[in-house]
């Protein structure tokens, strides 16, 4: 458009055929409690894609934005039928001859403005993603809706030659929309700071919290990594999980499927490192 502005638009068409986990025949265990069921004969299927980009650039005021829409039709053949055994312990999937359309439409966009004082840079992103799908249910083929959001920010720095700072936080929202509404909304925070004493040696510390607000979880890790480099050579130790959590809680929507999930970690690792170049 200008020195400043641009504007693409894109246009996409592809005939997706089976890939090899579609065209196995049988049974193919995706977890301890889920199956899905293989016996169906897959079709290929059609989809068309667009997308629309506006970007503007201020090099020397140090401002960017960057907003991009999206749309992806899908012409499905088949949808997925779920149930589960009688005492509920696995989950069953399977393919059920269906027309119908797979139609997802978005848009996201980030701002950045670079500030002058510790050579500093302040970021916003956000998106908003909305897909229309359908699965097979009790009452036949039911469309639902699903909705994914999400918000960012970001501040990197450098208030001292020795001394890098940067820290972000992350909402996302997932939400279905079928018989009943569900949602979950998770937080991460981060804040990472790196700090070369000298030329040759540099020490950072990486803090991290993922925050589950459904079910009132929050996990905190922090990692320190040390690195000397020595001609060709890097030498580096490595603290991982430092406070020693040993559980990680998380709870997701995958398709119309509310999940939990519990990990067992390590509670604490110490990593040495030795590589070089030639």
């Amino acid at each position: 458009m200008n020195a400043h502005s641009s504007v693409s638009l894109r246009y996409g068409y592809a005939q997706r055929f089976p890939n090899l986990r579609d065209l196995y025949q049988g049974n193919l265990f995706v977890s301890y409690r889920s199956i899905t069921d293989k016996t169906h004969t897959p079709q290929p299927e059609a989809s068309h894609h667009a997308t629309l980009h506006y970007q503007y650039t201020q090099p020397l005021k140090g401002f960017f934005l960057s907003v991009m829409s999206l749309l992806n039709i899908t012409q499905k053949h088949s949808a997925y039928h779920t149930i589960t055994t009688p005492d509920n312990q696995i989950v069953r999937r399977s393919l059920v001859d269906a027309d119908y359309q797979l139609s997802t439409v978005g848009i996201n966009g980030r701002i950045s403005q670079a500030l002058s004082f510790w050579k500093s840079l302040l970021a916003i992103n956000g998106s908003c993603m909305l897909t229309k799908n359908a699965q097979y249910g009790d009452e036949g083929l039911q469309t639902y809706n699903a909705h994914i959001y999400s918000a960012a920010l970001s501040f990197s720095a450098r208030p001292l030659r020795f001394l890098s700072i940067e820290l972000s936080t992350l909402w996302q929202r997932s939400k279905i929309a079928l018989n009943t509404d569900i949602k979950t909304d998770r937080l991460t925070y981060q804040a990472d700071f790196t700090l070369p004493p000298f030329t040759n040696f540099t020490f950072s510390i990486n803090n991290s919290v993922c925050q589950s607000l459904d079910i009132d979880k929050h996990t905190w890790f922090t990692d320190l990594s040390a690195m000397y480099t020595f001609k060709r050579f890097d030498f580096e130790i490595v603290v991982n999980n430092l406070i020693g959590q040993n559980r990680y809680e998380q709870e997701f929507i995958s398709s119309i499927e509310q999940n939990y999930y519990r990990y067992t970690l390590r509670p604490r690792e110490i990593i040495g490192k030795i590589s070089f170049n030639f």
